[in-house]
């Protein structure tokens, strides 16, 4: 995306880029980027599964106000950030993320229940970020795709949203920030950029514990290798200690008398830990559909008819079901783990195109390979112009 223009309550005059989603890093122009919509991931639930691998862990941000009352074992709230792996590989290039400013301003100004909505356009799609605020707190955000505010769909799509909204947190203050357009939305209060003042551009730390942009001291380097060796000598003493004080168990005469360690009966208590230890299939499941379902739901004009949910074990080649006349493994058919029945509104003269164009960003958003299927997978109202699209997806 281009630079920020001036205009009234737009974003004023800048000297870095916006970005949606890190396959728009070589059309950033200058060092500086304000990272938006599919470069990060934020959650106030620590444990929320990523939308896909290769997002790397960052310190979590403070969520609320630093003096409350909690009660005992309550803790103040925590927004939990990843980045995208590819922005760390941009040696060159300082990031800031739109959503720690956001974060920064709704706090501030949220004594009375208020919605923000922040993030930027880019390709045709407004990337929206949903945060709900209270009493200096945040409680809860998601995000939102819309098409861009020109296209002819935006009105009625923007009105959806709202509605959800108003539901939601009824009463609620809703004010929309920059990089997002004024929509000039009677509903919504446009902010331009005043939450992202002082924007400050760093590298993204590679990991959780490295802060971003800032070398280890020498003293601290030193600091840690002579903490390091005192853990290593500490735990190999720990180590010899246990060996000595397991011999002297197993030279116990009342042991020996007793017939001694049945490793055997060791080794099968330790296979039933490790397999009281594992995920349980139906726990993977329930984690992936999950992934699924709230990656399809964000699609802008995308309506669910069915999802249905198949064994652990498909999506994978069968070698040794089948073998031809040498003996070699014939593979057999890939099942699919996921069957999907969704509605659109016709875009294109081509189901085919309607089809590639939902799939691409279904994977995007999933990780999960795609396919039509192979008897009627799609069929079009004309009437309505509503296609369903059968689609079968595969998660390994």
């Amino acid at each position: 995306m281009g630079k920020q223009e001036a205009g009234d309550k737009q974003p004023s005059p800048a000297t870095y880029s916006v970005i949606v989603a890190p396959a728009h890093l070589g059309a950033a122009v200058g060092r500086k980027v304000l990272v938006c919509g599919h470069g990060l991931f934020a959650s106030l639930d620590k444990s929320a599964p990523k939308p896909t691998e290769g997002f790397i862990d960052q310190p979590s941000r403070r969520a609320g106000p630093v003096l409350t009352g909690f009660k005992k074992g309550e803790t103040a709230a925590r927004l939990f950030i990843a980045i995208d792996e590819r922005l760390v590989h941009q040696p060159k290039v300082r990031y800031a993320l739109a959503l720690d400013y956001y974060l920064r301003w709704g706090m501030a100004h949220s004594k009375a229940p208020l919605v923000l909505l922040g993030g930027a356009e880019s390709e045709g799609t407004t990337y929206i970020d949903v945060m709900v605020f209270s009493n200096g707190t945040l409680r809860d955000l998601f995000e939102h795709e819309l098409p861009a505010h020109d296209h002819r769909d935006f009105v009625i799509s923007l009105k959806v949203l709202l509605r959800k909204i108003a539901d939601d947190c009824p009463g609620a203050r809703i004010v929309a920030a920059a990089p997002l357009p004024d929509w000039r939305n009677d509903d919504v209060e446009y902010i331009g950029d005043a939450p992202l003042k002082a924007l400050s551009f760093r590298p993204l730390g590679a990991s959780k514990a490295g802060a971003p942009g800032v070398k280890a001291s020498a003293a601290v380097a030193i600091a840690g290798l002579l903490a390091y060796g005192v853990q290593v000598g500490y735990g190999w003493k720990s180590y010899s200690d246990a060996g000595a004080g397991y011999k002297a168990e197993v030279a116990d005469p009342v042991l020996s008398d007793a017939g001694g360690i049945n490793n055997a009966r060791l080794e099968l208590l330790q296979r039933r830990e490790f397999y009281m230890q594992e995920i349980r299939p139906q726990e993977a499941l329930a984690k992936k559909s999950r992934q699924i379902v709230s990656g399809i739901a964000t699609l802008p004009g995308v309506r669910i008819n069915s999802i249905t949910f198949g064994s652990s074990n498909a999506g994978t080649l069968n070698s040794a079901a089948a073998v031809d006349a040498s003996g070699a493994p014939i593979a057999q058919p890939v099942e699919p783990n996921v069957t999907m029945e969704l509605l659109v509104q016709q875009s294109a003269d081509s189901a085919l195109t309607d089809a590639e164009s939902l799939m691409t960003a279904i994977s995007a958003r999933t990780g999960m390979r795609l396919r039509l299927q192979k008897a009627q997978g799609w069929s079009t109202d004309e009437t309505t112009g509503i296609r369903k699209l059968r689609i079968e997806g595969f998660t390994q």
